[in-house]
């Protein structure tokens, strides 16, 4: 639940107390020892507002959101898990660096937090069921590697694959993996993929970190911008 609905949740809850609060003082002031009893509708209408919100409340804390996945597809050697590496940052660790898949928390443009689960390509045990692995995917990741042309030949055959398993329309970012080293790709050929697949195009380097955290918060604030509308 973010912040803003707690708030909102928490005055209403608040609003809903202290009416009932009045209600209990009303009724028990007396002239006269007469009972004075505050409108039946009106005590039944605030008392089912407490009981809306308090439900609501309730709902809201206990309900548990799933991470935003998103699988990074590509060749072997792209570079992949050193990407995930360099986008924990502070977080690296060696089990880290090994790992296919990963999971971080995320904080938005809106300051909205989330966790998110980014899943390599598991190259060395390729899954046996490939529908579970793009299962609730809602981004893709299209890493090749610059100094291998044949990696980058690669990046339309990954996005066919990811569209025919997601059945939607998953959007994509292009990540041009290794920008240090001396380039097999032109740059407009890079540019007319990405144009044909809408896809935004980084070129990092996961050695220093170069455009990595760029590229992979794009994609997730591309998949919250979708989410909220």
């Amino acid at each position: 639940m973010d912040y803003d609905s707690f708030s909102v949740l928490s005055w209403l809850h608040l609003i809903a107390f202290i009416s009932i609060i009045l209600i209990r003082a009303t009724e028990t002031q007396n002239d006269s020892n007469k009972r004075v009893d505050f409108p039946i509708q009106i005590r039944g209408t605030l008392h089912a507002l407490f009981q809306k919100t308090l439900l609501t409340e309730v709902a809201a804390v206990s309900q548990v959101s799933e991470p935003l996945k998103v699988c990074i597809l590509g060749e072997e050697g792209v570079g992949k898990r050193t990407l995930l590496g360099c986008f924990m940052g502070d977080d690296l660790s060696d089990e880290v660096l090994s790992a296919e898949k990963i999971v971080k928390d995320f904080s938005s443009k809106d300051s909205a937090l989330c966790d998110v689960l980014l899943w390599s390509w598991p190259f060395n045990d390729k899954p046996k069921d490939i529908e579970s692995y793009f299962k609730n995917a809602k981004g893709i990741v299209l890493v090749f590697d610059l100094s291998r042309g044949k990696t980058f030949e690669s990046i339309a055959r990954w996005a066919e694959l990811a569209e025919r398993q997601t059945f939607e329309d998953v959007p994509m970012v292009i990540v041009a993996n290794k920008s240090d080293l001396t380039p097999e790709v032109d740059r407009d050929d890079i540019l007319e993929v990405a144009l044909a697949l809408d896809a935004p195009c980084f070129m990092t380097n996961a050695m220093t970190g170069e455009n990595v955290r760029e590229s992979i918060e794009t994609i997730l604030e591309i998949i919250c911008e979708q989410d909220r509308a």
